[in-house]
């Protein structure tokens, strides 16, 4: 995989309270747990490869690499909860910081790449900042910013208050059970779901998601959120719909985002949402399927003021069904080759200034 870090060497003043070097003429150990075994809390590691498991087990420990070339080729973990640590500039292996039962506070984790896992159990105040990850799993609060996560996807589960902003994942997304979550300015490449699963009062805002022509491939809203904001994001290339909302879900509010896709946005069950002012289009040399779909009971929902474009033969700019109070205004369609614009199965729709 390619790693895009690049790191200046550190030079090792004598503030470290031990220098771990692959021999003693260059340092004080050989080991970086024999370091930690006595009781030093400031280790700087000389580039070399240390095959050794690592167990932090007290607080406010720092380990800075040398350069990307000190690696710990053995598992890294910590022993009940232990806070403040540091990991900086390092190659790490395994990688597991805090528990279930033993969440961590005041964390960072800098500048380092992983060749394997890394999940950190986070209770407050952790940073995760400019990394290269195989695989990122982040359980609990975090600020996670201007880290790539090369291989196996990012997690971010039961994140309360958590910042997720400018990082690239190479391989697919899971939010699951976060509450006052913004999420800005990442780049996603899915190759299938990307969930939103029981969340709430999230924003989610200028990001850049491609399906890469996965079968599947979307945003999948589900398992009862609210207060979801989707706005400015770019959606492309997703081969089923750029958006999807699920039964039971509601207060999501999807507005100025451009789609490119072969379908557009699709409720299935929802009350309260807002779909506004967003460009639903096509890959330009092939014409889309259904803009907006919502099927079932989707009840006291907006759509209004969106572009709606290249709607292939036997399919509908606009689909309602059995949904009662909706409010389909102000829309635009586009060469939409179909029968219908705006096919109404629902009761007590506003229909108005709909350009066709």
């Amino acid at each position: 995989m390619g790693f895009n870090l690049i790191r200046p060497i550190v030079v090792a003043p004598r503030t470290y309270d031990a220098i771990v070097a692959p021999s003693l003429a260059d340092g004080d150990y050989t080991s970086i747990q024999s370091a930690l075994n006595a009781g030093k809390k400031s280790i700087f590691i000389k580039d070399g490869t240390y095959s050794e498991a690592i167990t932090i087990a007290s607080d406010n420990v720092t380990l800075v690499g040398e350069s990307l070339a000190a690696f710990i080729d053995g598992n890294l973990s910590t022993s009940g909860t232990v806070n403040g640590g540091t990991l900086d500039n390092l190659k790490l292996k395994n990688t597991l910081i805090g528990w279930f039962s033993n969440k961590v506070s005041n964390w960072k984790i800098e500048n380092c790449i992983t060749t394997s896992g890394f999940t950190i159990y986070g209770l407050n105040s952790n940073l995760v900042f400019n990394n290269n990850f195989y695989s990122a799993d982040i359980r609990g609060t975090c600020t996670f910013n201007s880290n790539t996560v090369e291989v196996s996807g990012f997690y971010l589960i039961d994140a309360i208050n958590s910042v997720v902003t400018g990082n690239i994942v190479k391989k697919g997304e899971t939010l699951y059970n976060c509450t006052d979550l913004i999420f800005t300015d990442n780049v996603v490449n899915i190759a299938g779901n990307f969930y939103i699963s029981l969340c709430t009062n999230v924003i989610f805002d200028n990001n850049t998601i491609d399906g890469q022509l996965n079968a599947n491939s979307r945003l999948y809203i589900n398992a009862t959120s609210s207060d979801i904001d989707i706005t400015n994001n770019y959606f492309k290339d997703c081969l089923w719909w750029g958006i999807e909302i699920a039964t039971s879900s509601s207060k999501i509010r999807i507005k100025n985002n451009k789609i490119y896709n072969s379908y557009g946005i699709y409720g299935s069950g929802i009350s309260e949402c807002i779909i506004e002012s967003n460009i639903i289009d096509n890959a330009p040399d092939t014409l889309a399927y259904h803009g907006i779909e919502l099927v079932g009971t989707c009840n006291n929902n907006s759509v209004r003021n969106n572009t709606i474009k290249n709607i292939n033969t036997g399919y509908y700019g606009i689909t309602l069904g059995d949904g009662n109070k909706n409010d389909i205004s102000h829309n635009r369609f586009l060469n939409v080759v179909s029968t219908y614009e705006i096919q109404n199965n629902g009761t007590n729709t506003q229909l108005i200034g709909n350009i066709y």
